[in-house]
């Protein structure tokens, strides 16, 4: 079943589509029906939609705004605009975001079925010619490889991804295919042509590849100890056809076999350290098994890695190069390949902080080098210095810049709710006012604060409306224009979902109070 989110601020359209579509027979469940644009986006993580349809003009935050947002983080969802003649004006800028269809609601209950069936259509053939993992899964599993264990902000997430990978993979083994060619281009189509042929030698084999960097990839296949053998022979294939045909160098490790979705991560950092330590002994598919990893100073140099990272996160450079030179000096007990794979673990962790910030270490610091296969091939310790050196100094620079901006801006961004609350103000005008994206705004401002942005707005609101009524004994509607709702009816509904009581009992608790005091 292809799942579907809906949001319209009209309660009749809401119960219109949930009611009167026969959706099990579109191949489509309704997965949730939101009432504004920010309900929807609040809601939207617990079960990732492949289809959104929405009103272009909501309270709160409208269709257009909803779709700036999911073509930046979410471009592969299909999205429906619904539109009154009047909002023809909006066209331009649906077309602008690449919507796949927008329906005048006179004809919504005529056109919507119609609409879907093509979408499906569409999805069900694009599944069938790509049979690629969802964005939403990619993430997940790097969630799994970087943090094993997933953490309570990310459950609720991709709880049907864990239990679907649970369902599928009983028991699983990672194979981690490193490129180690030097200056190679791994443009679009090169990488495409590399999933292509995961899948014409893994073919049969139940899988999920993904890309943990340009020169990084991970398949997580299903089996037991009985298909070492098959494993194996299926990765020297990879690794052969991947040299004859696409003019690739790789070295793949593969992992032992493991039976729980937390052991991902294990698998991953495990197979990570054969190779390094197996890459300079020319072996270019590496298996490993437990008890073959040496041990040695493991716990320093993870620890020593963790501080490094601590130090970076908190915008301590000299403390960070100061670990960074007690990390290169352990090669002289553990050996070059053994740091090595201490510092690629170290890199990945500063490429998940450019990330979060929503910039690229590889592009911004090294001009888009392949330096992972510079790191793999070096046998000159200095090297591997500077090149770190130029990471942690970099990185330093962004979390500073950014905790600085970021600063900045919630002060900002408070103070313009402050003066402005009781106008019917939007997302994108907040961000047009701070000079920020609006899907970044939103995020940030969680981030920071841990409230929700327009809970912010909506609790002064309230507050307001509440002064209004207990001091100034306004009416309701009056009230509700006041604080910028053109709807007395949406007003109540916000209202007692902030207090716990409709405005005309609060009234009435209001006066009863006065008339206590009286007596």
């Amino acid at each position: 079943m292809w799942k579907v989110m809906i949001a319209d601020d009209e309660v009749f359209i809401r119960d219109g589509l949930k009611k009167l579509i026969k959706w099990d027979t579109l191949g489509c469940e309704l997965v949730y029906s939101a009432k504004n644009g920010q309900d929807l986006l609040d809601n939207f993580s617990v079960c990732i939609p492949n289809i959104v349809i929405l009103d272009i003009k909501m309270p709160i935050m409208s269709g257009l705004e909803v779709v700036a947002y999911l073509r930046e983080h979410y471009p592969e969802i299909k999205i429906v605009l619904l539109t009154a003649y009047a909002d023809f004006e909006y066209t331009k800028q649906a077309i602008l975001y690449s919507v796949n269809d927008y329906i005048v609601k006179t004809a919504i209950l005529e056109e919507i079925p119609n609409t879907i069936s093509r979408i499906v259509k569409d999805l069900e053939e694009a599944k069938v010619k790509a049979n690629i993992v969802p964005q939403g899964e990619r993430l997940f599993y790097r969630i799994l490889i970087e943090d094993s264990i997933i953490t309570d902000d990310y459950y609720f997430e991709y709880k049907h991804y864990y239990d679907s990978f649970n369902e599928k993979f009983p028991s699983f083994s990672l194979i981690l295919c490193q490129i180690v060619n030097e200056n190679i281009q791994l443009n679009s189509a090169l990488q495409k042509s590399i999933f292509d042929l995961m899948k014409t030698v893994f073919d049969g084999n139940t899988f999920r590849s993904f890309k943990v960097s340009r020169t990084e990839y991970c398949i997580i296949i299903d089996g037991d100890i009985n298909k070492k053998e098959k494993i194996e022979f299926l990765c020297n294939k990879f690794n052969n056809l991947a040299q004859s045909f696409l003019g690739i160098k790789t070295i793949i490790g593969i992992s032992r076999f493991y039976s729980r979705i937390e052991n991902v991560s294990k698998a991953y950092k495990n197979t990570l350290k054969e190779i390094m330590q197996n890459f300079d002994g020319g072996n270019n598919v590496v298996f490993f098994e437990k008890g073959k990893i040496n041990y040695v100073n493991r716990k320093e140099q993870f620890y020593i890695v963790d501080s490094i990272v601590d130090s970076i996160n908190n915008g301590r450079y000299l403390e960070s190069v100061d670990s960074l030179d007690k990390l290169i000096n352990l090669y002289n007990i553990n050996g070059l390949a053994t740091t090595k794979s201490s510092l690629i673990l170290l890199l990945a962790t500063c490429r998940k902080i450019w990330r979060d910030q929503g910039a690229d270490l590889d592009k911004v610091i090294f001009d888009n080098r392949n330096i992972d296969s510079e790191i793999l091939n070096t046998k000159k310790v200095l090297e591997l210095k500077n090149i770190f050196n130029d990471i942690i100094n970099d990185t330093v620079k962004l979390v500073l810049e950014q905790k600085e901006r970021r600063d900045d801006l919630i002060r900002d961004i408070d103070n313009y709710i402050n003066n402005n609350y009781c106008n019917r103000i939007t997302l994108d005008e907040i961000a047009n006012e701070v000079h920020v994206n609006s899907s970044y705004l939103s995020r940030i401002y969680k981030l920071k604060t841990g409230k929700n942005l327009f809970d912010v707005v909506n609790i002064k609101k309230i507050e307001k409306s509440k002064e209004y009524i207990a001091k100034y004994n306004k009416k309701i509607n009056e009230v509700a224009l006041l604080v910028g709702f053109s709807d007395s009816a949406y007003f109540s509904r916000v209202f007692k979902k902030y207090t716990g009581l409709t405005p005309k009992e609060f009234e009435r608790a209001e006066l009863s109070k006065m008339k206590s005091g009286i007596i």
